[in-house]
């Protein structure tokens, strides 16, 4: 049979084991934005990218490209701590889920 006749009759089986209802074609999962193309779903993160840019203020940064120097002090003993570090936390973990997402981003 073709793939459709197979994807119908898995929804069906589905629908006997679980309430559920289809949606249509799928256009998100877990996160990413999934983008169809004649050779299959191919993942992107551009809307994951600019809500993280948009919760910190930078939607309208310029990217530039700099290398830092190896072992740079970011801090000086007289930088206040964060008062609530779980900001950056939640930060951090959104930038890590985007890094392993998204292979290509982790070297540039």
């Amino acid at each position: 049979g073709s793939d459709t006749e197979a994807c119908n009759s898995f929804k069906t089986y589905m629908h006997t084991c679980f309430h559920m209802k289809d949606q249509g074609g799928l256009k998100y999962f877990l996160g990413l934005e999934l983008a169809r193309g004649p050779k299959g779903l191919f993942p992107n993160q551009r809307k994951y990218t600019f809500d993280i840019l948009d919760e910190c203020g930078m939607i309208n940064c310029k990217p530039c490209n700099f290398h830092m120097e190896k072992n740079h002090n970011l801090s000086s003993k007289d930088d206040e701590l964060y008062s609530d570090p779980s900001r950056y936390r939640y930060l951090i973990s959104r930038l890590i889920y985007l890094t392993i997402t998204i292979l290509d981003i982790t070297y540039y």
